[in-house]
């Protein structure tokens, strides 16, 4: 060159500042403008022409005034904060004890933990002292009833007892109770005396042979407070009238029994004893529960006095426990401050941070950083055949909780598959298939939703090509068309009109035959839904070897915003065909399959209709108008030919599907789930060698897909990721979350491998599409988006492809004609630039156009940014299973 090598030198160093501006690293950016710009100043003075020293500084002067403009830009958000260098320095301290304060942080939680730990032993033993002294007061409560009931016994025995002797003695003596002092008066006027009356003190005479013949008279009874005997027996009396309940005497009435009996004193002296023992009984008993008592109120005294050291020890633990916490907060504030100084520099938060002693943005140190933009890493040869990619038979009946998949092969080979990469090609095949039924042929179709739409907007505008107005012209010319629907509450009414004009479709005059529309509501909750999307064309009747059915596979529902062209500038086609809903474009995905694969998507669809369980069965679906018509069974496909080969074309496919295993109703084809779409998609992820291609309508957090991406990414050249922003109804469930947790560990570790993109806002297109490229080999197509509920419980279906037709590619390496074909007409709508132009690109210059392509104002994408917000904190794993469900069953 005729400047030399130094202006080579400068113009790489120019280069280098433009790509670190693209990366949003603005100090690096300007160091290296002011680098080149002094150069080519250099160089300018060394030249003799006039003219080159004009170009040479002109150059340098447009460096320089760049440089100038991103410092002017780096002091205005530095000025934000006139204490920046003592907030960085603090930051920066921050830094160098961020991890003494992590082991401090460690410490604290480990000695509270202990603590817990110490408080709960201390509380069983205070529920075991508690407990003992429950038991304590049981037994003494217990002991005194017993012993009360016993001297209640005892006393009922002891007055029984006298009451007979009582008796007994009334019976000798004639009837004087000694208890109460009464005198039987038949008795008493029958008993004459020779003496005077102990009463009345006269004479009496008795009669010859009368009483005082049998018994002697007693000496008369002393006066009350007498004799000690007297004294004695009142006692005696009294005591007894107490034990069986009667009034206390003063003194013996005037009636002394004729005699003394010795039997009755002995009796008495008895009771006596016995009374004295019951006494001493009581007493013992009674002094034994005055110690118990006073040991319970000692053993109540010093479980208060344990109690109040205990809640004292606790308030003072506790205190210590808030004051740690508060200093942890004080530190983990002043930390967030010091990030928050960093955020308005540095973006985005979680990969970058500004560095002091640089005084630039830098990344974040993690162990196992790299960054590597893929461009060192040799290229290598990825694997071709289809078992390296596919599920064997072994591995599908794994993931069906052990049930073998009966009636759809492991997968087949000699499959013709065209691959849609815009909705557009999608809406012309289907339209050409439907007009083009024959007698007999059978249509069926499962959906998300439909719509009352043109399928060829751009040629009319519904006259020709609405959906409604393709049944009847399959009807019309003597075909079937069946439609299995999901009870799509967000979508109720296009769904109830459809329903209600397909069915009210009259029937063919040459075959009877009517179509039908069926919702379908056979899931697991009310946010779970079918999502599959597929149109199977079959004959009714074939018997040619090479003969087989016709499906359609993706992500694309036959309804309103879907149809748009690769460039996404048909507004006005839209507008008028009534296309147009909430979007002015669609971004979608769908393949076409004639062959054995094809029989594998008819089985699906025919188990689904033909299950015992009928669907709308419950109150709700009659209140929202979601009843279906009585109808019958459908019968298998009459094919003669293989349901595992062919020789239409040069495609396997594998066929996967979703069923939730905690549905109990799938009984007949999936009675425990299936996830081989979530284990294929494992697999193929863990083959990777050079690039994963990703574009999906959300790319949430599934952690055993991250796993496998972070597995990978340290060979692979780059993961290129496009994906829907969360919607602001998605962002309240948590989606907005979910996304940063999936994308936030792969931009930490390799921010320059990771190229995340979305649409450009000003164009409001919607990006719905279901898909991964891998090594341009590997193509996946479906309905299942990149989330837990698509992998694990929504129904979903997709088509794995590896083609048999191979090709060499400019990286030097073989691969797969339609997986490449696929992914470079992918990026042609991504970055507008000719197929040609991006067929001779090697993988890493293509995926380089991406970044170009996304500063560019004509393009349709852009780097889109995720962000951790503190309302991130909010969302549990309940909340989180509502809105992306994980159905997982036990193994048993």
């Amino acid at each position: 060159m005729l400047l030399g090598p130094d202006y080579e030198e400068a113009v790489r160093i120019a280069q280098s500042a433009i790509d670190s501006e693209r990366r949003q690293l603005p100090h690096t950016a300007i160091g290296a403008y002011i680098q080149a710009g002094q150069l080519l100043i250099e160089i300018g003075r060394r030249q003799a022409a006039p003219h080159l020293q004009e170009i040479v500084k002109a150059k340098a002067l447009a460096l320089l005034q760049r440089a100038e403009g991103l410092s002017e830009w780096t002091n205005a958000v530095l000025a934000k904060d006139s204490s920046q260098h003592a907030l960085a320095e603090a930051y920066q301290q921050s830094q160098q004890n961020r991890y003494k304060s992590m082991t401090e942080k460690q410490e604290l939680v480990s000695k509270m933990q202990q603590d817990n730990k110490n408080m709960k032993e201390k509380l069983s033993q205070l529920a075991l002292l508690t407990k003992i002294r429950g038991h304590m007061k049981r037994a003494v409560s217990n002991h005194r009833a017993r012993k009360a009931a016993q001297a209640q016994t005892q006393a009922e025995s002891n007055a029984q007892a006298a009451a007979e002797a009582t008796q007994e003695i009334m019976t000798r003596r004639g009837g004087f109770n000694d208890v109460t002092g009464e005198v039987n008066e038949d008795q008493q006027r029958r008993e004459t005396y020779d003496g005077p009356n102990d009463v009345t003190g006269s004479e009496e005479k008795e009669e010859e042979g009368g009483y005082s013949k049998l018994f002697p008279r007693a000496p008369p009874v002393q006066a009350a407070g007498g004799s000690p005997r007297e004294t004695q027996k009142v006692e005696l009396i009294n005591e007894l009238h107490a034990r069986i309940g009667l009034p206390q005497i003063g003194h013996l009435r005037k009636f002394e029994p004729l005699t003394r009996d010795p039997m009755a004193d002995g009796k008495q002296e008895e009771l006596q004893a016995e009374l004295e023992a019951a006494k001493n009984e009581a007493d013992q008993l009674r002094a034994a529960m005055q110690e118990m008592e006073q040991c319970l109120q000692l053993a109540a005294q010093h479980q208060k006095q344990r109690t109040i050291k205990l809640e004292q020890q606790k308030v003072q633990e506790f205190a210590q426990v808030h004051d740690e916490l508060e200093r942890v907060r004080e530190e983990l504030e002043s930390e967030r401050q010091c990030r928050a100084v960093a955020l308005c520099i540095c973006e985005p938060c979680h990969v970058c941070e500004f560095n002091v002693l640089s005084g630039i943005c830098d990344y974040i140190y993690r162990p196992g950083l790299d960054l590597s933009d893929g461009s060192s890493l040799a290229v290598d040869q990825p694997l071709l055949t289809p078992t390296d990619w596919f599920l064997t038979e072994e591995e599908i009946t794994a993931s069906r909780g052990g049930s073998p998949r009966s009636g759809m092969a492991t997968y087949t080979t000699g499959n013709d598959v065209e691959t849609y990469s815009v909705t557009k090609e999608y809406f012309d095949a289907v339209f050409e298939d439907l007009t083009t039924t024959k007698e007999g042929d059978r249509v069926m179709m499962s959906a998300w939703t439909t719509d009352k739409v043109p399928l060829q907007p751009d040629v009319d505008n519904g006259s020709k090509s609405q959906f409604l107005d393709v049944v009847v012209g399959v009807i019309e010319r003597g075909g079937s068309f069946k439609a299995l629907v999901w009870t799509n509450k967000m979508e109720a009414l296009p769904n109830i009109a459809v329903r209600n004009d397909m069915n009210a479709i009259p029937a063919s005059s040459e075959t009877g035959e009517k179509p039908l529309f069926i919702f379908d509501d056979r899931v697991t909750s009310p946010t779970a839904s079918h999502h599959q999307k597929n149109i199977i064309i079959a004959s009714a009747n074939s018997t040619g070897e090479n003969d087989q059915p016709v499906a359609y596979v993706g992500g694309i529902d036959i309804t309103s915003d879907r149809w748009d062209t690769p460039y996404h500038n048909v507004s006005a086609i839209r507008d008028a065909a009534g296309v147009n809903s909430d979007y002015d474009g669609w971004l979608d995905a769908h393949v076409r399959i004639h062959g054995p694969a094809a029989k594998d998507v008819a089985t699906n669809f025919l188990a689904r209709w033909n299950s015992d369980y009928l669907p709308t069965q419950g109150l709700i679906d009659d209140l929202v108008n979601y009843e279906n018509p009585p109808y019958s069974d459908l019968a298998p496909l009459n094919y003669v030919s293989s349901t595992t080969n062919s020789s239409l074309g040069h495609q396997n496919v594998q066929i996967v599907r979703t069923f939730s295993c905690k549905y109990k109703h799938y009984k007949e084809f999936a009675p425990y789930g299936e996830k081989s779409l979530f284990q294929a998609r494992i697999k193929a992820l863990k083959n990777a060698k050079n690039y994963i291609y990703i574009e999906d309508q959300y790319f949430i957090l599934v952690p055993e897909l991250l796993d496998v991406i972070l597995e990978v990414m340290p060979t692979i050249q780059r993961l290129i990721v496009i994906v829907e922003p969360p919607s602001t109804g998605l962002k309240i469930t948590g989606y907005e979350k979910y996304l940063f947790d999936m994308v936030a560990p792969i931009q930490q570790l390799y921010p320059n491998k990771f190229q995340l993109y979305t649409t450009k806002s000003v164009r409001n297109l919607y990006i719905h599409t279901k898909i991964v490229v891998i090594d341009d080999v590997y193509l996946s197509v479906g309905s299942a988006n990149w989330n837990r509920r698509s992998m694990t419980s929504d129904s979903e279906l997709d088509a794995n492809i590896i083609d048999d037709l191979t090709m060499g590619s400019p990286d030097g390496i073989t691969v797969l004609k339609a997986a490449r074909d696929f992914r470079i007409r992918k990026f042609h709508e991504m970055t507008g630039l000719s197929y040609e132009e991006l067929d001779a690109l090697t993988f890493i210059d293509a995926a380089n156009q991406l970044d170009v392509a996304a500063a560019d104002n004509s393009t349709i994408i852009e780097t889109f940014q995720v962000e951790k917000h503190t309302y991130f904190a909010a969302y549990t794993n309940i909340i989180r299973e509502a809105a992306d469900p994980d159905d997982v069953c036990d193994a048993s």
